[in-house]
């Protein structure tokens, strides 16, 4: 859920970049918000093992 309300985000601010923003500032800020979102992704399977491991949900 969390990495959909990313993608979400991150394509209606693509879509509807804010003109009072530099365009840098946004670039920054995007990486900021799909490097968590990429780790997240490629480490889904350890953290799954990891939260299984100390009794919590996996949804």
């Amino acid at each position: 859920m969390l990495i959909a309300t990313i993608d979400r985000v991150v394509t209606w601010v693509e879509a509807n970049p804010p003109a009072s923003i530099p365009a840098a500032a946004r670039q920054s800020t995007r990486a900021g918000c799909v490097a968590p979102r990429d780790q997240i992704r490629t480490e889904a399977d350890s953290i799954r093992a990891q939260r299984t491991a100390k009794g919590l949900e996996n949804p």
